[in-house]
């Protein structure tokens, strides 16, 4: 199995971009790829299956709308401790959350 994408939906096969994943399974299978390899825009995804003697065969086009600034960390604040104003030892919580992981706070 193969994942191939393209811009054009009715393109021939052959102006396809491999995605070149890791399939992880057979009848029943999964992949996963990192959005942030393609520019912003509207794609077109296909996967591809060869059986034992050699015939392939491809799935319908799937539409993905990709926009890296949809995928930005959610952040907030839990908690403002304070003694009704704000003084130098005021606690403030929160928590973030990505799913492509947090690489700091800043």
């Amino acid at each position: 199995t193969r994942i191939f994408y393209s811009t054009d939906k009715n393109s021939a096969i052959e102006n396809w971009n491999d995605l070149k994943l890791e399939i992880n399974g057979d009848s029943n299978w999964s992949a996963e790829f990192d959005t942030a390899q393609l520019s912003d825009g509207k794609y077109f995804f296909k996967a591809e299956a060869v059986d034992k003697v050699g015939n392939v065969g491809y799935s319908e086009p799937l539409e993905l709308e990709i926009d890296q600034n949809s995928d930005r960390p959610t952040i907030k604040i839990i908690s403002l401790e304070t003694s009704g104003q704000i003084v130098s030892n005021s606690k403030i919580s929160g928590s973030v959350s990505d799913d492509d992981g947090i690489d700091g706070l800043y």
